[in-house]
């Protein structure tokens, strides 16, 4: 089924591998790869649509942390900012998971043998 192999590539990108403040493993090109994968889903649920809107939006709020030596670990601006990407994540992760089910529901059981 076309797009779960972006899904997989685009959840590898979201891993946090820095060298000396730099993501190595952007998670701007995670959410790109992620919307392409939930584009080619959209015909089969709605919450497949609602996952690919939010990822554009987390792609371009993701670009600050590509570099993390301009944040300030106690501000509050800091927290604010993670504590919105928590969520749209999560809201995004939901979506994805209702779909899958929505999907797997709709599929013939199959048994083998």
């Amino acid at each position: 089924m076309p797009g779960f192999r972006e899904l997989f590539w685009g959840f590898l990108f979201l891993f946090d591998f820095r060298l000396n403040g730099i993501d190595i493993l952007p998670d701007v090109i995670g959410y790109f790869v992620l919307y392409s994968g939930l584009v080619k889903l959209e015909v089969y649920s709605s919450h497949f649509t609602s996952s690919s809107r939010l990822m554009i939006l987390l792609a371009f709020l993701a670009l600050p942390d590509i570099y993390s030596g301009w944040w300030y670990p106690g501000s509050t601006f800091n927290f604010v900012y993670h504590l919105a990407m928590l969520f749209l994540d999560l809201m995004a992760v939901y979506h994805l998971c209702c779909g899958v089910k929505e999907l797997a529901v709709s599929r013939p059981k199959h048994r083998p043998g």
